[in-house]
């Protein structure tokens, strides 16, 4: 499985669209406007208008997400979730990466490492649009907790689910799993875990 996924898309994106100027590529983020019952930022059921384009509502806990610390990241999962995930039990603590203004991520591994199956979640700047378009004509639509979601089989033959977490310009939940049940099992704990 790929260790950097969309967080190295990200980074090929944003110097990408930055070019040579120099520009923050943190700056690529949007907010979302309001919020769902349910919604990670604590939403209160409010109305969902502008979701779709990133609302002008201020700040919002979904565009803060790829600035988490690797450990709070890791935290989202309980480790009976993630071990049930790989089918296996954890073989050392999770560890992630984290790059400024790009996004965050944490893996999980058995006591295979890298060369067992692999758990990762991720939340990053290339936003839902971005993380979603990544399925290609194969991916199929669907929902998890009242949040659209798209999946597909990723390269490496790992599962791969995308969840949308705000408005089209906001970071999405990325996970890769061995296989469906364990990628949404996982959606479904980190989506709990946001509140």
């Amino acid at each position: 499985m790929m260790r950097l996924g969309l967080v190295g898309a990200a980074v090929a994106l944003a110097v990408t669209l930055t070019g040579c100027g120099g520009e923050d590529s943190s700056e690529l983020g949007g907010e979302v406007s309001s919020s769902e019952e349910g919604a990670p930022n604590g939403g209160d059921g409010g109305s969902d208008e502008g979701d779709d384009e990133g609302g002008d509502g201020g700040d919002s806990d979904v565009a803060a997400l790829p600035e988490m610390a690797v450990e709070d990241v890791c935290a989202l999962v309980p480790d009976e979730v993630a071990e049930a995930a790989l089918g296996a039990p954890i073989g050392e603590e999770p560890q992630g990466q984290s790059f400024e203004g790009l996004g965050v991520n944490c893996i999980w591994e058995t006591a295979d490492g890298f060369e067992g199956p692999q758990l990762k979640i991720e939340f990053n700047t290339l936003m839902w649009q971005g993380s979603s378009s990544l399925a290609g004509p194969g991916g199929e639509v669907g929902e998890i907790d009242g949040h659209e979601t798209v999946s597909y089989e990723g390269g490496g033959g790992e599962f791969v689910l995308v969840v949308k977490l705000g408005g089209d310009d906001e970071p999405a939940l990325y996970i890769e799993a061995p296989e469906a049940d364990g990628a949404e099992a996982v959606a479904v704990a980190t989506l709990e875990s946001l509140g």
